[in-house]
């Protein structure tokens, strides 16, 4: 079972790029992400669509 939303660090491992990057890609609106205290989270499913968005842009 795949967990609902992920920590930076393990959605950029999860999606095989560095951390640097996948925060470029949030702060610019591409992958959306929320705080719950002071982690920032991921949802699963946004990632998903992320790489869906990419695959039809290739």
């Amino acid at each position: 079972m795949e967990p609902l939303a992920y920590a930076v660090k393990d959605a950029a491992r999860t999606l095989g790029i560095g951390t640097t990057k996948f925060y470029e890609l949030m702060n610019d609106g591409t992958i959306p992400s929320f705080k719950i205290g002071k982690r920032t989270l991921i949802r699963h499913a946004d990632l998903v669509a992320f790489i869906d968005d990419q695959s039809k842009a290739a």
